[in-house]
């Protein structure tokens, strides 16, 4: 039995090296035998960890199979999954290579020249990454909306599979509430249930974005960046505060007496000046705010590079 799960890891490990060395080649090395080699590679690693995976189930009792970690983790379903992800990129890039040939049998007219321009231009568009989630309350929205659009109603993914995207997709805080879960098929609804309840309270998740819109800190001295810093964040925390159905088309007022209460000294006193230059009758809007922070900031970029002195 040792002896398998020795096979087993070390044909996993392989696996594991061919996918960091995949995203570590060189573009000029993509060719198309390297690509075919590498899918050869990968099938006899696969065929070798599958065979292994039947004579270990073979020899193995079910009750001593709770008490091994590679049948507690389901490491079988893990690494199937890596098999057909480095599968799939690879019949990719070989089926790049067969488009990109395509268009050369091609007869010599304008219409074929029109394809053939338009077939060079295009450009294979990367694997979308999985969203990152590290137990902000703010940040929680956003993770759902894309977790369950590219992972939880993903009819070819099983439970156990999401649970292990799930699962590498979370850090700090997040990470630790689901460490004790193990990747079993089962417990994949248990532990996406167990972050809706942590994170998706939405009381929570609105005082999180408004603690971060109010304790910005004041900038000192002028600088480009930190005006740009402010102007992002404050926008950033606004369109949250919408997402999560908080109108604040009528803040102005108060968004704007945060923001100059944060700028500095001369920046404050230029907008003071220009907010003035209104009727007396006309108040400011947070748009107005808005242009005037970017005008700002690009000028001190300007200045700063003419000067050639760096920005905090």
């Amino acid at each position: 039995m040792d002896e398998l799960l020795n096979v087993l890891e070390d044909t996993a490990a392989l696996l594991n090296k061919t996918q960091i060395n995949l995203k570590k080649c060189p573009k000029a090395r993509l060719t198309r035998g390297y690509v075919e080699a590498r899918i050869k590679c990968i099938e006899e690693y696969w065929t070798t960890f599958k065979q292994t995976h039947l004579q270990l189930v073979k020899i193995t009792p079910k009750e001593q199979r709770q008490e091994l970690p590679y049948f507690q983790n389901e490491d079988y379903f893990v690494f199937e999954d890596l098999y057909l992800v480095l599968l799939a990129d690879l019949k990719d890039l070989l089926q790049s290579f067969t488009q990109a040939a395509a268009p050369s049998t091609l007869t010599s007219s304008p219409n074929n020249s029109k394809i053939i321009a338009d077939t060079e231009n295009l450009v294979r568009l990367p694997r979308i990454e999985l969203p990152k989630f590290t137990g902000n309350y703010e940040g929680w929205p956003t993770f759902q909306d894309l977790f369950t659009s590219l992972v939880d109603k993903n009819p070819a993914l099983s439970d156990v599979q999401k649970l292990h995207y799930l699962k590498s997709t979370v850090s700090c805080e997040a990470e630790t509430l689901l460490k004790p879960i193990q990747v079993t098929e089962n417990n994949y609804k248990k532990a996406w249930n167990i972050l809706k309840s942590r994170y998706g309270n939405k009381r929570l998740i609105i005082n999180s974005v408004l603690k971060k819109l109010f304790n910005q800190k004041k900038i000192s001295s002028q600088s480009a960046n930190q005006l740009k810093n402010l102007l992002d964040v404050t926008t950033d925390c606004l369109n949250n505060l919408e997402n999560l159905n908080i109108p604040t088309t009528s803040w102005d007022p108060i968004i704007i007496f945060l923001v100059i209460q944060k700028l500095d000294p001369e920046s404050h006193k230029e907008w003071e000046q220009t907010a003035y230059s209104k009727s007396e009758d006309e108040l400011p809007t947070w748009e107005n705010l808005k242009d005037f922070l970017q005008s700002r900031y690009r000028t001190l970029e300007l200045v700063l590079s003419v000067s050639g002195t760096c920005s905090s």
